[in-house]
């Protein structure tokens, strides 16, 4: 059985402990563009949250978005000088694993790429 809401801040669905650790690098390989790397791990700790059981009855029951982490690469090109551009392509969750951000109702995909590109003026 549920039991009533009492508001505890513990229960949030915000991970107590959250970030990324990574490396970049970078180089100059022409006299404005420069090439950039990235890899690094994104992670959450678990984050739990009340939700509604369903019914009328004004419970609700705890439930746990458990701890994940992915680790991601990224390359990419940008330059330019009054123009700023970049393009970049980045692999997402290189290893696969299932991962819910907290919050989120829905499952991040597995391996993935996303390529994007940019302009400022």
């Amino acid at each position: 059985a549920g039991r009533r809401i009492s508001y505890e801040t513990s229960l949030t669905d915000t991970p107590r402990w959250q970030g990324l650790l990574g490396a970049k690098w970078d180089t100059k390989i022409l006299e404005d563009v420069t090439l950039f790397t990235d890899l690094y791990m994104h992670w959450a700790t678990k984050a739990d949250t009340y939700d509604y059981d369903g019914t009328y009855s004004g419970e609700f029951k705890t439930t746990t978005n458990h701890a994940w982490q992915t680790l991601n690469f990224t390359v990419g090109l940008e330059g330019g000088e009054e123009s700023k551009w970049n393009v970049a392509l980045s692999l997402r969750n290189l290893l696969d694993k299932n991962d819910r951000q907290a919050g989120n109702g829905v499952d991040d995909p597995g391996f993935h790429a996303v390529l994007s590109a940019g302009v400022e003026f």
